[in-house]
């Protein structure tokens, strides 16, 4: 279960939302009248242990989308919509090299572009050879584009951002 608390709007930049995947946990922030924080307990370590290998199969990819879609539906009601989500955290480093442009130290990604990363994933769990990705396959990163894809979709994120440090 989540927990949500109330915080500070200091950090966040007008119209966004941060998005930190950590090892044991995701914290999603947001502006409003009262800045809002939730902690989900999705982590690219915690939740990744689900898939056994490199690739997920197509059950454990369902699973974890299911997993993840229980979590995040009852923040809708409390995000704004049309934010864009901004990345942060261990994340960045398997996802911004992959997707994405890049614009002086920083990767914009529209939802669109997005969900194909998450269709490769998908198409990987079905069977296209491995030859055929540039992605860096392993839990983390399926984790990743299932948290970011599911949170993109339901709580309508008009796109994500990653600053390169």
């Amino acid at each position: 279960m989540s927990t949500l608390q109330t915080s500070s709007a200091s950090g966040l930049a007008q119209g966004q939302a941060e998005l930190v995947l950590d090892a044991t946990s995701t914290r999603l922030s947001w502006p409003g009248s009262t800045a809002s924080q939730v902690v989900l307990p999705l982590g690219l370590v915690s939740t990744g242990q689900r898939f056994r290998s490199t690739v997920p199969t197509p059950l454990e990819l369902e699973t974890v989308i299911a997993e993840v879609e229980d979590i995040v539906m009852p923040l809708a009601a409390k995000v704004p919509a049309d934010l864009v989500l901004h990345l942060s955290g261990p994340a960045v480093a398997l996802l911004a090299d992959q997707i994405g442009h890049t614009r002086s130290g920083r990767v914009d990604v529209g939802v669109d572009e997005f969900e194909a990363v998450f269709n490769e994933l998908a198409a990987l769990s079905l069977g296209r050879p491995l030859s055929q990705t540039t992605l860096p396959l392993g839990p983390g990163l399926s984790v990743s584009v299932v948290v970011i894809r599911e949170l993109l979709h339901h709580l309508r994120f008009r796109g994500l951002s990653m600053s390169l440090a």
